[in-house]
């Protein structure tokens, strides 16, 4: 099955700047939604451009391409539909769209910004030439996007979930996959806790305690983490029947 991704740009005439800012969003959003899709494959698309048209509506064609023969052959199409569909869904209403990262939401919002000389973007998902998904973005999407990810509120507490990420350029931050939510939470905890001791932690199941800001949805985005704690391992567990041992010489 072809696929493809339509972008319409109307304005009467586009400068490069305006040009270079809108493709930059598109391309990031691109990739970033596409990459979210196959999380599993390293690089699993490219985009290459099919189609440009120069005139009013400036328009361009983008159709995605396997990069290895164990991508899957439906992935194509998959991100195709996941971008144009979770624009769709955030023009409907502020609801984060599967796929979309904070990052794919703020491209989101940059492309339906687009004012002055565009007076409107649209996108498309194509299947065999016929249209599967087509939308207008409007400020809405700005509204809806910054309900998302945009104010956020503090307060004392506890994250949850497995740390598979450390980095330690410029400042010294882990993130932990929330086990509540499956979402990645950046923890800073600079000097506060000993980086030999996030170390150890890697990949393992922790609870950091510390300030959490979160979005207004209560979505939890960061914490500066001032204590870290590791969960035994399922193994490290004692059985049931070692439990009821350890307690009869004392009945």
């Amino acid at each position: 099955m072809a696929v493809s991704l339509t972008v319409e740009f109307d304005a009467e005439e586009l400068t490069l700047g305006r040009f270079q800012q809108l493709t930059r969003s598109l391309s990031t959003l691109v990739q970033e939604v596409g990459g979210k899709v196959a999380e599993e494959h390293r690089d699993p698309l490219r985009w290459i451009v099919a189609n440009v048209r120069k005139q009013s509506p400036y328009l361009l064609e983008l159709t995605p391409e396997r990069t290895r023969d164990d991508v899957p052959p439906d992935l194509p199409a998959r991100a195709a539909s996941a971008i144009a569909s979770g624009i769709a869904l955030i023009q409907q209403r502020a609801e984060r769209p599967p796929y979309y990262s904070d990052r794919a939401l703020e491209q989101a919002r940059d492309l339906a910004s687009a004012n002055g000389e565009v007076r409107a973007v649209r996108i498309s998902a194509h299947a065999d030439g016929q249209p599967v998904e087509r939308v207008t973005l409007t400020p809405t999407i700005v509204a809806n996007v910054e309900e998302l990810i945009g104010g956020q509120v503090e307060s004392f507490g506890t994250i949850e979930g497995r740390l598979e990420g450390v980095l330690t350029h410029e400042r010294r931050r882990f993130f932990v996959w929330e086990s509540l939510t499956g979402r990645r939470v950046e923890c800073r905890f600079g000097d506060r806790i000993p980086l030999d001791d996030v170390l150890k932690a890697y990949s393992k199941r922790v609870s950091a305690r510390g300030i959490i800001r979160r979005r207004r949805t209560g979505e939890p985005v960061s914490i500066e983490g001032n204590e870290l704690r590791v969960f035994p391992s399922e193994d490290a567990l004692p059985e049931t029947a070692d439990l009821k041992e350890s307690r009869r010489p004392n009945e």
